[in-house]
């Protein structure tokens, strides 16, 4: 979880162990990973002025959360108090387009960012 709060915290380091702890006492609160070997650790944080996604790819996949299968796709999402529905609307898009193999593997696939990012856009859909 450290290796994502980084990545979420890229642009505000000073925030690192802030983030990192919302990200732990959510997850703690009950996992967000699924069976289908991706995660969704997600926190509110004040001080945000927009939502921020960070993508996270194991692809031998890490034991979290207690879930049989290791997790391999971590999808890490942070959100000021006053955009949490947003955030989590946002979670259940991405859950719903990831419980699909083909995204899943096509994400594991991806040899750059801007490949994954085009995998990515089509969860917006």
């Amino acid at each position: 979880m450290w290796k994502l709060a980084s990545l979420l915290s890229v642009e505000t380091p000073h925030r690192l162990r802030e983030i990192f702890g919302a990200l732990r006492t959510r997850e703690e609160q009950g996992t967000t990973a699924l069976e289908t070997r991706v995660a969704f650790p997600h926190a509110t944080v004040n001080d945000l002025d927009d939502i921020v996604l960070a993508l996270l790819v194991v692809p031998s996949g890490v034991e979290f959360g207690g879930e049989v299968k290791p997790v391999s796709l971590f999808f890490g999402l942070l959100s000021p108090p006053e955009k949490q529905v947003e955030m989590l609307r946002r979670v259940v898009r991405l859950a719903r387009f990831f419980e699909g193999r083909a995204a899943r593997e096509k994400l594991l696939d991806a040899s750059s960012a801007e490949e994954a990012a085009l995998t990515l856009s089509g969860a917006e859909d």
